[in-house]
């Protein structure tokens, strides 16, 4: 089971390493409330701002839940951060993860079993991503034995 699960959780991670978006889309805002109305467009054409905007409040939060100047708004793309792709990275391996193991397995002679769902307490927490970064094999065979036994020929 230890090659098996090494051999496609090396896979997934590639995969999702080779998905990772490289941006994200911003919202950018800024302050009309200076703006007469009639002048909106050539405002808007001075700024640079997209033709996709749309109105919203910016300033100082009152106390009725809401801003208090007018303002306009656009999506803008910008670079990943760091944190942006730990976190994709992470949530996307959770996700892959178990349906590549399990066809991994099941093709492999090992069958999905029902199991105390009380017993995933002495993972503390510990995500698969978490346990196959750490390179914690012994923990992910532990894991992985709970919903998967091998099946006798």
């Amino acid at each position: 089971m230890k090659e098996l699960l090494i051999n496609t959780l090396d896979s997934v991670y590639e995969k999702v390493q080779a998905q990772m978006p490289l941006t994200k889309t911003d919202v950018e805002c800024t302050d009309i409330s200076e703006v007469n109305p009639v002048c909106l467009t050539d405002f808007l054409l001075k700024n640079s701002i997209r033709e996709k905007c749309w109105f919203s409040t910016c300033g100082e939060y009152t106390a009725i839940g809401d801003y208090t100047n007018p303002a306009i708004c656009w999506n803008k793309e910008v670079p990943t951060t760091e944190k942006d792709k730990a976190d994709f990275v992470k949530r996307r391996f959770n996700a892959a993860a178990f349906k590549m193991v399990y066809d991994c397995l099941t093709v492999n002679g090992y069958k999905r079993v029902g199991y105390n769902t009380a017993l995933l307490s002495q993972f503390k927490n510990k995500t698969v991503y978490d346990m196959y970064i750490e390179k914690d094999f012994e923990m992910l065979i532990k894991y992985y034995s709970l919903p998967f036994q091998k099946i006798d020929n």
